[in-house]
């Protein structure tokens, strides 16, 4: 979704997996010693603190998502055959209360199958942002939109490259039922990879449609979105 079905239908998938286990959010102070054991790391010398505080994380998304930045995702889709293309993600308006952004989708196959997918506009507002970080689901804009039954299924620690650049993530696993997007109504199964250190910016996101009533042809296509564009300063 937000990635985006989920926020753009998300456009994800991976094949990269994310184990199911039932990991929960460390503590406070346990993430305060991962922190630390990241600073030490030469890989996560220049890395910021890691924000634990859900108001503290919309605040800083708020600085890293100012309106006109721009992200790029390498994405793909791969159904009865394949295709690769980029999403762009530009922040329309960012203030206390949400954010929003635009995205556009340059894949052929979308347009021709599933051109609701190809012009998005996704609005995240603070409020849902803040009750999905204390109820420990994850805030990527894509989840926070649709409606829906979400489940989560499973979280781990994971690590991604992004620029050169290793960064400490959660892999969170969760399966979506009937949400709306774009005027079709679907369920899937997600894996995203996020991190606090960039509240509401999907880093890696896996979507596989698992049912599509209104739109069958898509029904089992898997998308994956993998942002390749400069990360915003974790600060």
């Amino acid at each position: 979704m937000n990635l985006s079905l989920m926020s753009t239908l998300v456009l994800a998938s991976i094949v990269v997996g994310c184990s199911s286990s039932t990991k929960t959010t460390p503590s406070k102070r346990g993430a305060q010693q991962e922190q630390n054991q990241d600073s030490g790391d030469g890989t996560h010398s220049n890395a910021a603190p890691e924000p634990v505080d859900c108001e503290t994380q919309w605040e800083l998304a708020l600085r890293q998502q100012t309106v006109g930045s721009k992200f790029v995702y390498d994405s793909s889709l791969s159904a009865m055959i394949g295709e690769s293309f980029e999403r762009y993600v530009t922040i329309t308006a960012s203030a206390p209360e949400a954010i929003s952004q635009s995205i556009t989708v340059t894949s052929g196959l979308v347009k021709q199958f599933a051109p609701n997918f190809e012009q998005q506009t996704i609005r995240l507002d603070k409020a849902s942002f803040l009750k999905a970080c204390q109820t420990q689901v994850p805030q990527p804009v894509a989840m926070s939109t649709l409606g829906g039954q979400l489940v989560l299924k499973g979280r781990t620690k994971e690590a991604l490259v992004i620029q050169g650049r290793t960064i400490p993530a959660e892999c969170v696993d969760v399966e979506v039922q009937n949400v709306t997007y774009g005027g079709y109504k679907v369920s899937a199964r997600v894996k995203m990879y996020v991190s606090s250190r960039y509240p509401a910016l999907p880093l890696k996101q896996i979507l596989t449609i698992t049912d599509s009533p209104s739109l069958s042809i898509i029904n089992g296509a898997s998308f994956t979105d993998t942002l390749k564009s400069a990360l915003p300063t974790a600060n």
